[in-house]
């Protein structure tokens, strides 16, 4: 799409191109603009964007200052009803039924996984596969992916899994952390982790709705809980007065930290508990993380989904999801 701006013709930002795919991965591009465009990651709406609210959760956990505990907590249903309505524009200003976002989810599925999109970005010989990974990923949220077990799954070789892999992140439907590591963390391992870049989506291709995601037993809470929180400092990474680095770490030890930011040397990480009750065991991956980096590492942030601001320790903190946009 171009939207014409302003018609002199020697003034700035005189064309907006929109678009949902990578604009450098478009395999016809011929011409990169190389010096005469800016590229901005538009990605679904922000939980600040929704509410008039200015986000720096950021820019907080790196000078370690971060606000105190809303005064309007959250339920659990509160964060399963944020989960399945996701950050479409469609799905935040439509009816709040199960009958319409799942209509739409299969819609916006349907078309954007259609062949004529995807081959915008690579040669796809196989075009069923496309949606079953999208299933495989949307199973796997919040874990590692196993490009052998999914190519098992799929009856497909690892190199057609990890190029249709790149297709999903490409068309902004799939998010691959990478894994974060040091030479103070060697035992680090180099798998990414899966999370779909709407939870919504997510939710729609587990089957699960927000009276679902409510129930205490349901397995799907605690990962696209994550996923949810990935997805909420993507986009604040996206203004973040400095750029970051989004990571995850997990080691041959099985330890785990959901979510590693990297700014310049220095390190903050963030784990995310589906529980109204934290623990200083639930910040013990945080506290190793933070005795094999010393002063590099500025927070470890526990968040979860109760009321109250807990001080774990030393430079260890829980508090609830909802601060995240204040």
């Amino acid at each position: 799409m171009v939207v014409n701006g302003p018609r002199q013709s020697d003034a700035r930002g005189q064309y907006l191109l929109a678009g949902s795919t990578r604009f450098l991965s478009t395999r016809t591009l011929s011409e990169t603009l190389t010096g005469r465009i800016g590229l901005t990651e538009l990605l679904p709406v922000s939980m600040g964007e929704r509410l008039g609210r200015r986000e720096d959760f950021l820019d907080a956990v790196f000078s370690a200052d971060l606000p105190d505990a809303p005064t309007a907590p959250l339920t659990r249903r509160d964060y399963a009803e944020l989960i399945a309505q996701g950050g479409f524009p469609e799905m935040v200003l439509g009816p709040a039924t199960n009958r319409f976002r799942s209509a739409w989810c299969r819609s916006y599925l349907r078309t954007v996984t259609a062949a004529a999109n995807v081959e915008q970005a690579a040669e796809i010989r196989r075009p069923e596969l496309i949606g079953q990974l999208l299933d495989q990923v949307a199973a796997r949220s919040g874990g590692e992916i196993v490009v052998a077990d999914v190519g098992r799954e799929l009856q497909a070789g690892n190199t057609l899994v990890d190029s249709y892999l790149d297709v999903l992140e490409t068309r902004y439907l799939v998010r691959l952390l990478p894994g974060w590591s040091t030479s103070l963390t060697n035992r680090a391992k180099k798998r990414r982790v899966a999370h779909l870049v709407d939870t919504a989506l997510a939710a729609h291709l587990v089957d699960h709705t927000t009276d679902d995601l409510t129930q205490t037993d349901s397995p799907w809470f605690g990962p696209l809980l994550e996923s949810f929180v990935v997805g909420e400092l993507a986009k604040q990474a996206t203004w973040a007065e400095r750029p970051v680095s989004i990571a995850q770490y997990r080691d041959r030890d099985q330890r785990e930290v959901d979510v590693v930011i990297e700014r310049g040397r220095a390190v903050a990480g963030i784990e995310v508990k589906a529980t109204a009750t934290p623990r200083l065991r639930d910040a013990r991956h945080l506290a190793y993380l933070r005795d094999r980096l010393g002063s590099r590492f500025t927070l470890g942030v526990l968040l979860h989904t109760g009321s109250r601001r807990v001080v774990l320790g030393d430079r260890l903190v829980a508090v609830p999801v909802s601060t995240l946009w204040g």
